[in-house]
């Protein structure tokens, strides 16, 4: 018996089950799809994001690296243009002294806060270095920077030595276009240097070498081993990755891989940058997504299950009674409304269906106009915002901040989040608070100078630091809260620029000052040595002229005697004013202190005593005595200005065997070295001061009470006489200078204080032409020349001269001609008359005694006779001329 057939299910609960199982099926596979889609897009947008600040922070890098070398070869180029530096690379005696030199470079490696040092000579062969630079003298990198340096280029690289990762910084110290020598300065970048870029950059930073071996790095030790590992494993990885994920040990990183440069003009294989960021929190901001995601689909599932249950038995009711009609309209096409047919039910539906379609379709329409226009200005204004080279920083009627560009983030140092939110008032630092208070309250009550103008003022880092800023504010207003936009501009760089700016025009103020001091007193004792010709020459003619015995002899004497000590004076003043060659003869120190002692005396004064401890058996030396007194005199008034409220001053001399030097802070030296030693008992020098005292132009004193020039040329004259000196001091202990000087087995140069006067020389007929421009001093060679039976002509420059010479040319046996003279100089003189007739003789005179008064005057028929001179200094010098060989006239 067959069971009756079943009644069919009605037309309505099919179209619940299906409804149903349409809204199951196809919500189910949407949150599949949505999850999906999700978790792909936001991985690819965040490891794009990711990659785009790897490239950003390799570029920020690069700059910062750039900027570090910059400035290191900065500081090395002013290293090597110091005269200082020089001196070594150009003085044999010093260039020969490696312990001095190492410890000058170790001074100069110390002040340029790099790893080790170099210092080269023009052959490119070491003469200076610093203890760590010994083991790296073989390294190829470090003699491919040292030559290209030698041929004057300036030198930037980053090299793989021994112990890891350097960059090397070298500069050729030139000098009249020529390279005296080379001094290369290594930056060590290891682990501290990488956590600090890492600091900046928010980025781990690891250096791989160009041997493949990971040199320093700012990862944990677990990822850091890991990466070691890596590069041991798979050397490819150095070249081949770059904005991929990879894991280290535990942690997931985005990794960049960047070549370092390797320098212009080399082909060695070049070090690698290994960026990393750490991915861990993008994976937590996914799992988190993707949670968040499951729950509300699935709650909303579930709501929707029981609404499309609720909703479709509703609605089939009046669906059943529009069927006709539903069938009807079902035809027809979708964008037309749909028909207001049928009963109540149906046609006010499908009125209000109609009528909401219309009315959503507009407003959307409009929602997304108003959405694209907000968007495109929101993109605008952020592009501006995050270019831009100032921070920029909102805060609203609270002070609270809202606003925060990328820029502010480097000027302060705190990250975005963490200044949103916060009151304006923290950027400011604690000890300008209490100033600033009051302004920032009229500020954010509308009644403040600040808005519209530009202000300077001062701004406190995350790390507690203090920074200048420039302050530009605005306002503006949204509804009814009104809200201010600062653009602040970090002016360190400008501050600090012009305060060097200030002290480069001090020290030139203070060199022009010097140069013209100089140059009076050069100009004085020129025209001095003339007045000096006259009195010394007329007295020693007077005295010519009185018979011995005669009670008048013993005045003239006296006269002759300070004539001849003024013009000691004048050589004096010739030397200040650098128009004095060096005469270096053999002296006795002790005698050289005891000449000076009284001058001394009288510089200090009388609430300072001067004591002497001369050791009798000091070894000569050889100098320019009177350089050496102005040595004593140097630090005798050194030692006076250290000691305001008096004291005592002590000058002792030593010897010093070659064993003892470079111990107790003495350099090192070759051979035994008579020592001068000046000690005071007054306020001493802090090691700062120490380390700076003979350099030129620093000086400790109240500005106008010093030129900082006095140490420092002490240590020239020293220096330019072969000698070493250094200082031994401590702040409150008073200070010592030490001067060495190579001792020497010679005969000692007398030392005339009124020389004896000549015997008079050999008498003579010729004819002499005279030219001088000064009355005196013509009278005076006029009279000593015809004194010994000469024809004197006169003239009084050379354009008389040379009309005198143009009658009577051939009857001139010798011309005597002073240097400088009015209308027309002694040399143009010169070079006219041996154009007429080339063997005649000439003797010149001056009161100077300098090289540049003397150039060109090599030729063998001129003879330089220095004012002042006596007469028989001069007759002597005429008949010398006049007896001497005859030139060629063809020659």
């Amino acid at each position: 018996m067959t069971s009756p057939p079943h009644p069919p299910i009605a037309w309505h609960r099919r179209l619940e089950a299906r409804v149903l199982l349409g809204v199951t099926l196809g919500f189910g596979a949407s949150l599949v799809a949505v999850l999906v889609a999700t978790n792909q897009v936001v991985t690819n947008y965040s490891l794009q994001h990711s990659t785009d600040d790897l490239l950003a922070t390799q570029a920020a890098f690069d700059q910062l690296v750039d900027t570090r070398a910059a400035f290191a070869a900065s500081e090395t180029r002013l290293v090597v243009e110091l005269p200082m530096f020089r001196v070594p690379l150009t003085n044999p005696n010093v260039a020969g002294d490696e312990p001095t030199i190492d410890n000058m470079a170790e001074d100069y490696c110390h002040k340029l806060d790099a790893g080790f040092c170099v210092v080269t000579n023009p052959r490119g062969l070491w003469i200076g270095q610093t203890a760590d630079a010994r083991r790296h003298q073989s390294a190829a990198a470090v003699r491919g920077a040292i030559d290209q340096a030698r041929a004057g280029r300036h030198v930037r690289d980053i090299v793989t030595l021994d112990d890891g990762l350097y960059l090397v910084v070298a500069e050729p110290a030139v000098f009249a276009e020529e390279v005296l020598g080379t001094l290369t300065a290594a930056y060590r970048l290891g682990d501290a240097e990488v956590r600090a870029l890492a600091l900046v950059t928010h980025c781990d930073i690891s250096f791989v070498c160009a041997d493949g071996r990971l040199c320093a790095s700012s990862l944990p030790p677990a990822p850091r081993a890991a990466l070691a590992s890596m590069l041991r494993d798979d050397r490819a990885f150095i070249g081949g990755v770059k904005g991929t994920l990879q894991r280290l040990g535990q942690t997931s990183y985005v990794g960049g891989v960047y070549p370092l440069p390797a320098g212009a003009g080399t082909n060695r294989q070049a070090a690698t940058l290994v960026l990393l960021r750490d991915w861990t929190p993008t994976e937590h901001a996914i799992s988190r997504i993707h949670g968040v995601l499951l729950w509300v689909g699935l709650l909303t599932f579930g709501v929707a299950l029981g609404g499309t249950l609720v909703f479709s038995r509703r609605i089939t009711r009046p669906l059943r009674d529009l069927a006709s009609v539903a069938n009807t309209i079902a035809s027809g096409a979708s964008a037309e409304p749909v028909p207001s047919e049928g009963p109540a039910e149906a046609r006010a539906m499908a009125d209000a269906f109609n009528q909401m379609t219309g009315t959503l379709r507009h407003w959307h329409e409009e929602a997304k106009i108003r959405a694209e226009e907000l968007y495109d200005s929101y993109q605008r204004f952020r592009s501006v915002t995050d270019s831009a080279n100032d921070a920029i920083i909102s805060v609203n009627s609270h002070g609270e901040i809202v606003f925060w560009n990328p820029r502010a983030q480097a000027v302060f140092g705190y990250e975005e989040r963490e200044a949103l939110g916060q009151s304006v008032a923290f950027l400011v630092p604690e000890s300008d608070l209490p100033a600033y208070a009051q302004e920032i309250g009229h500020v954010l009550a509308g009644d403040s100078a600040w808005v519209g103008n530009v202000v300077e003022l001062s701004g406190r880092r995350k790390d507690g630091s203090h920074v200048p800023l420039e302050l530009s504010l605005s306002t503006w207003k949204t509804g009814h809260e009104v809200f201010y936009t600062g653009v602040i501009r970090d002016i360190t760089e400008r501050q600090q620029a012009a305060e060097v700016l200030r002290e480069r025009e001090d020290e030139l103020r203070q060199a022009q000052k010097m140069e013209a001091v100089g140059r009076l007193a050069g100009g004085i004792a020129h025209d001095f040595n003339n007045l000096l010709t006259a009195i010394v020459g007329y007295a020693d003619l007077v005295l010519d002229k009185l018979p011995p015995g005669d009670d008048r002899r013993a005045n003239v004497e006296e006269i002759y005697k300070a004539g001849r000590s003024a013009a000691s004076l004048t050589r004096e003043l010739l030397a200040f004013s650098r128009k004095q060659v060096l005469q270096p003869t053999t002296l006795d120190l002790n005698g050289v202190v005891k000449d000076t002692e009284n001058l001394m005396r009288r510089l200090v004064g009388e609430d300072v005593d001067v004591v002497l401890d001369l050791l009798p058996e000091l070894s000569t030396v050889r100098a320019d005595r009177s350089q050496l007194e102005q040595v004593l005199l140097n630090l005798a008034a050194n030692a006076r200005d250290a000691m305001p409220d008096g004291g005592r001053v002590t000058i002792r001399t030593r010897m010093m065997s070659e064993d003892a030097s470079g111990k107790s802070g003495a350099p090192s030296f070759v051979g035994p070295h008579a020592v001068l030693m000046v000690n005071d008992n007054g306020l001493g020098m802090t090691p700062q001061v120490r380390a700076r005292v003979f350099e030129p132009f620093f000086t400790t004193k109240d500005a106008g009470r010093g030129t900082g020039l006095g140490l420092a040329t002490v240590y020239g004259i020293v220096a330019q006489s072969g000698g070493q000196i250094w200082v031994e001091s401590e702040a409150g202990e008073g200070a010592t200078f030490f001067i060495a000087l190579p001792a020497v087995a010679a005969t000692l140069t007398p030392v005339v204080s009124a020389p004896v006067r000549a015997a008079a020389p050999e008498r003579g007929t010729e004819t002499v032409l005279l030219v001088e421009d000064n009355a005196s001093v013509r009278g005076l060679a006029r009279e000593a020349l015809e004194r010994y039976g000469y024809h004197v002509i006169e003239a009084e420059n050379g354009q008389e001269a040379l009309a005198i010479a143009a009658e009577q040319l051939d009857a001139i046996s010798l011309v005597l001609t002073d240097l400088v003279m009015p209308i027309m100089g002694g040399r143009e003189l010169a070079t006219r008359l041996r154009a007429r007739r080339r063997d005649i003789k000439i003797i010149f005179t001056s009161g100077h005694a300098s090289d540049p008064a003397r150039e060109g005057l090599k030729d063998p028929a001129h003879t330089f006779v220095r004012k002042p001179f006596t007469p028989a200094a001069l007759g002597k010098a005429v008949r010398e001329v006049l007896d001497g060989p005859v030139l060629d006239p063809a020659s």
